[in-house]
């Protein structure tokens, strides 16, 4: 959606907003709210990114990211500074746990996205413990903001993992807005980002 977004020279955001069906009114809310709460559309300094996904999940509930990315050329690496999200879930009964659930998702997404990997030699896992298979740690996780979206009259949904999907399409927005770069394969690196032109994960 992005890159559509790209080519036909408009805002990522309102890119989605223009082209969402009438029917998708709650996905169009969560869009704008996570906008708000993460004042999309500021300036960005250089060497980071912004970017934005959102996902439907299990056809009930909507769930917009966003996530701000720093490129260190000096340390060759990539961090992620914040998070924000936005989700409506229907009703919410304990706001707490959900919340909690959401941040979990987003941080989850956040590893999986930069980090986890699995990588076979000699038709063995090469990784045999979390020292070689390492998820993101305290001091590389990014500060995460969650507001939930309530319509009135509406049901509880799921919940879930439902904050999850967005987040490495949001990562890889984030990258391509600091960058330039394209990157279709995980985890999402400095050394991905910055291959040779020609790698198979670079368009």
């Amino acid at each position: 959606m992005d890159e559509l977004a790209n080519k036909a020279g408009i805002d990522p955001l309102q890119f989605r907003l223009q082209n969402l069906p009438a029917s998708s009114d709650r996905l169009a809310n969560v869009l704008r709210r996570v906008a708000k709460i993460s004042n999309w559309g500021q300036p960005a300094l250089p060497d980071t990114g912004r970017g934005l996904a959102c996902a439907v999940y299990k056809d009930e509930t909507v769930v917009a990211v966003v996530v701000d990315i720093q490129i260190d050329h000096t340390a060759r690496a990539m961090s992620l500074t914040r998070a924000w999200c936005a989700q409506d879930c229907g009703l919410v009964v304990n706001p707490h746990q959900v919340e909690s659930k959401i941040m979990g998702n987003i941080i989850w997404g956040c590893s999986m996205s930069l980090k986890e990997q699995i990588t076979i030699a000699a038709g063995r896992v090469e990784q045999d413990n979390f020292h070689m298979y390492e998820p993101l740690r305290h001091a590389s996780a990014p500060e995460v903001t969650v507001a939930l979206v309530e319509p009135a009259d509406t049901a509880p949904s799921a919940v879930g993992e439902a904050a999850l999907p967005p987040v490495p399409a949001a990562i890889a927005n984030a990258i391509f807005a600091a960058t330039g770069r394209r990157i279709r394969s995980l985890p999402l690196t400095y050394e991905s980002t910055f291959a040779e032109a020609g790698q198979t994960n670079l368009l």
